[in-house]
């Protein structure tokens, strides 16, 4: 008897008895699973530019229309709000002076996107999605 149930149940496995189970862990998976944009529903967003001289800076506005700016100061900052799926962007460019130029993006509090270029007419910029 015990043989006979050691034979029936060492039998190799049917594609359908492995298969079915493997698809119906992955639906539960995906159904029970955290949606991952919603990691940050809303979040503080800060751009920042820095340079050794005036620089002109591109942002993406919270209707993620690209606004620019003119000769801002060597320190530059704008606070927004966003919400996930939005595109976040942020770029400078100094004149002809040599120096570097730095560029963040900071959500809550901490940096999610840092890039920078020194040289005459030098530009930096980063872009991401919340």
């Amino acid at each position: 008897m015990f043989r006979a149930l050691v034979r029936r149940y060492t039998r190799p496995l049917s594609r359908r008895e492995i298969v079915v189970p493997l698809i119906g862990a992955a639906l539960l998976w995906l159904w029970v699973a955290p949606n991952p944009f919603a990691s940050h529903p809303r979040a503080a967003i800060e751009y920042r530019a820095a340079a050794e001289s005036p620089v002109s800076v591109s942002y993406a506005t919270t209707k993620g229309q690209p606004l620019r700016t003119t000769e801002a100061a060597t320190a530059w900052s704008y606070r927004r709000t966003a919400k996930a799926g939005d595109f976040l962007y942020v770029s400078a460019q100094q004149g002809d002076t040599p120096g570097c130029v730095v560029v963040r993006i900071i959500r809550d509090g901490q940096d999610v996107a840092r890039e920078q270029n020194c040289g005459p007419f030098a530009r930096a910029s980063v872009s991401i999605y919340q």
